[in-house]
């Protein structure tokens, strides 16, 4: 992700508290550290070496600012890192995986489940944080990278150099001995939970360890010298915030990301590394957003078996007198990893209330959102589309980007599944934000059909989170994907 300018950031230092369930408040990152602690955590599975442990490195996590926030529903207990503000690219990242872990973990049945964030690098030029799960699937992680220069994130594979990407993997086949096989199976997957690929990350030490899913297979270690050459400029940059951690500060100005790390082989050859992006890569694949306005309400548990039940995700824009009603519903939409966004306070027009009204509205439904939800919204959509540049600034203070929408199925007008269908196929193209509202039940009943007609003409559905553009930044308005060229904005 890149960004226009962000404002300087405050210093965050001291100890963070402990958040309760359902409440939000200052933590520290990797709890159970004490301050300044940097030594190595044991390894969630064993390692293969005699020498140098293939454990993750664990830097002091005050060296990275930011707040926790904790959702408990069920078995759940997902703790969620909110990045300093001036470094949106991470909380959009760390917001992405964390929905489709939830995601998938619900498809699957659901049950026990923890998570928890741990910092593994940190500079001015690289960003890890692990999100680490433990579940009825054993033990497993995935790691996000941020580059704070240009406000881009990726997974795992974006250490190693698409030109190295095949002596890499070999190389680790030749340490994995009799797990090769197995080894060579994950490295050409995905990075969980997109696949089944192993998370990627450096050792105090400097040493690059691949930690495999599930805790069944062992790590491997590749010593500093025998993992240089495959390396990224920005796995460079990385392996010396892990062994050499200072603060993480964001840049003034965000700059193109550097070339290596999103380089593609000479020619038509394929990138031969499983992933980058760390959801749906929305310039590869076509994309739309599903919106639901004005919920919850107890039905929109309707909406949720329908999504659920297709496997596909949603942004729900939910509303103060809503939120207050039926707050169990915005914790059962977050526990099911959907995309949960602010409505505002009071569905009125924005533009018009006065500034201290229009920040108390803004502020107050987003922290209220984030105790029951456990994360902070990432977005606000004013109701009726009304805003200003006014109504945008103060939006953009409070972490959020002003979401629009590129397709009206007016389904509060016409109360019909074919009226509601003939607008998306009318008006959906790559990147389209669809706005529907799940208060009414026969826009619920539309749902099942609206997925179904996307599928056939071939989209993929996501979250708004994933359709993020690369140069997304706080207070930026749009209404379809800003990653794609023909973006509008309102």
């Amino acid at each position: 992700m890149r960004g226009g300018t962000i404002g300087s950031r405050a210093r965050w230092v001291g100890a963070m508290l402990a958040t309760s369930a359902l409440m939000t408040g200052c933590s520290t990152l990797g709890a159970g550290s004490a301050p300044g602690d940097r030594t190595n955590t044991p390894s969630t599975a064993p390692s293969t070496t005699v020498g140098p442990k293939a454990e993750f490195a664990r830097p002091d996590h005050k060296l990275l600012s930011g707040r926790r926030a904790t959702l408990t529903a069920g078995d759940l207990t997902v703790t969620t890192l909110l990045a300093d503000r001036s470094m949106p690219g991470l909380t959009f990242a760390l917001d992405v995986v964390r929905g489709q872990i939830l995601r998938h973990h619900a498809w699957a049945g659901g049950g026990e489940l923890t998570m928890e964030p741990t910092l593994l690098a940190s500079s001015s030029k690289a960003v890890a944080v692990a999100l680490n799960v433990e579940g009825k699937g054993g033990k497993r992680t995935s790691v996000v990278y941020y580059d704070p220069q240009s406000n881009e994130s990726f997974a795992s594979p974006a250490l190693i150099s698409p030109q190295k990407w095949a002596e890499f993997t070999a190389a680790v086949g030749a340490k994995a001995g009799e797990e090769k096989a197995a080894a060579l199976k994950a490295l050409a997957s995905p990075t969980w939970p997109m696949g089944q690929g192993p998370a990627l990350a450096f050792s105090q030490e400097g040493n690059l360890v691949i930690q495999f899913q599930g805790g069944s297979q062992p790590n491997v270690l590749l010593t500093g010298k025998e993992a240089g050459p495959f390396l990224t400029d920005f796995g460079r940059r990385a392996k010396a915030a892990a062994q050499y951690p200072t603060g993480a500060e964001a840049a003034q100005t965000f700059a193109p990301a550097s070339p290596d790390l999103v380089a593609r082989p000479k020619g038509k050859q394929k990138d031969p590394r499983p992933q980058l992006a760390l959801g749906t890569d929305c310039t590869v694949k076509k994309c739309v957003a599903l919106t639901f306005d004005d919920g919850p309400v107890p039905e929109t548990q309707e909406v949720l078996d329908a999504l659920n039940k297709a496997r596909v995700p949603a942004t729900f824009f939910m509303l103060g007198p809503s939120i207050d009603a039926y707050p169990e519903m915005v914790t059962k939409a977050s526990a099911n990893g959907m995309e949960i966004a602010s409505h505002n306070l009071k569905h009125n027009t924005m533009s018009t209330a006065g500034n201290e009204a229009l920040a108390h509205q803004i502020s107050t439904n987003s922290k209220n959102l984030e105790k029951l939800a456990g994360t902070a919204p990432l977005f606000l959509r004013p109701p009726y589309g009304d805003r200003s540049k006014r109504v945008d600034a103060e939006i953009g203070r409070n972490s959020m980007a002003v979401a629009l929408w590129s397709v009206d199925t007016l389904d509060w007008k016409f109360k019909t599944t074919p009226s509601i269908l003939s607008y998306v196929g009318q008006q959906t193209t790559n990147g389209a934000v669809v706005l529907m509202h799940d208060i009414h039940a026969t826009s619920r009943a539309a749902v099942p059909a609206v997925i179904a007609k996307l599928k056939s003409d071939g989209y993929t559905m996501t979250t708004l989170a994933e359709m993020a553009p690369s140069d997304y930044r706080f207070g930026a308005p749009f209404c379809s994907s800003p990653a794609l060229p023909h973006s509008c904005v309102r």
